[in-house]
């Protein structure tokens, strides 16, 4: 079973690690992926030996991806299925054995999207292997956070070249021509989900925009790449800082009305987390 809305349907190339702690031979993850996507496309799958690298190949076009086991699912399947998860973040392979895999999207060139980061000026630079997250900061200790996409697109080698800018969304370009979606992350991503399904609140992340549908469409939000450091400047009295400071500790997330910052004619919000005060914006839903 694939969910059409996330691109997986479509021919690709996919790059897989395997974490360590998998128990599952690779053998039967190469099968079970064989299994999903081969009624529909030509599949084939190569195994770096003595790694935890794959390399799936559907029909040309890739995307890489991390893949970690979770666990024991309750609801054994009676074939491979692949599904998606946690709002739209992730995809789970569930085996006929019970045995689920969480599936991430990552960047293919690590190595090389840090350099070119730290050649811009940016520094305490994280790529988060479990979320598809990338954080970094600028010389004002001001945070940066964006989220890996799904499809990377066609090519055979993916260094990374540089970074563009389409429609207010950065994209990596890779030097055999081949876009990966960069698109803004909300900072404390787990405080923030958290807090809206305590609220039992619908929502859906869309890893290709970074927009937030919120209740099938009553409101979008798209975050700002940008969170501003917080200081005790920001706060009336000393007191009310440290009273910021103890409660974040928690990992608690708050909501500020801002009005409308961008002048779009909608309300967008301030969202204070643990990395600092990000601006969410309200944009229209399509």
């Amino acid at each position: 079973t694939v969910v059409d809305d996330t691109g997986l349907r479509t021919s690709r190339k996919v790059l897989l690690h395997v974490a360590k702690q998998s128990v599952v031979p690779a053998s039967t993850i190469e099968n079970a992926l064989k299994d999903i996507l081969s009624p529909e496309h030509n599949v084939n799958i190569n195994h770096n030996m003595g790694t935890n690298i794959f390399e799936i190949i559907v029909e040309g076009i890739e995307f890489p991806i991390v893949i970690y086991k979770t666990g024991k699912g309750f609801n054994i399947p009676e074939k491979p299925e692949l599904e998606f998860s946690n709002h739209g973040l992730f995809a789970n392979l569930m085996l006929t054995d019970g045995s689920t895999f969480q599936i991430v999207p990552i960047v293919a060139d690590p190595t090389g999207l840090k350099i070119y980061l730290e050649n811009l000026g940016f520094n305490s630079i994280k790529i988060d292997m479990n979320n598809g997250i990338l954080e970094c900061k600028d010389s004002f200790h001001n945070s940066y956070v964006a989220m890996f996409g799904w499809i990377v697109g066609a090519g055979e080698s993916k260094v990374v070249k540089k970074i563009v800018k389409d429609n207010g969304i950065l994209n990596i370009l890779y030097n055999d021509g081949s876009i990966q979606a960069l698109p803004p992350g909300v900072a404390s991503l787990s405080s923030f989900i958290k807090f809206l399904e305590g609220g039992n609140i619908q929502f859906s992340i869309d890893r290709t925009t970074g927009i937030i549908n919120v209740e099938n469409g009553s409101s979008c939000w798209r975050p700002d790449y940008k969170i501003n450091s917080i200081s005790s400047s920001n706060f009336n009295s000393i007191r009310e800082w440290f009273k910021y400071l103890r409660e974040m500790q928690d990992n608690k997330v708050y909501f500020k009305d801002v009005g409308d910052v961008n002048r779009d004619g909608l309300e967008d919000i301030e969202m204070w987390s643990t990395l600092g005060k990000q601006i969410i914006y309200q944009v229209p839903c399509r």
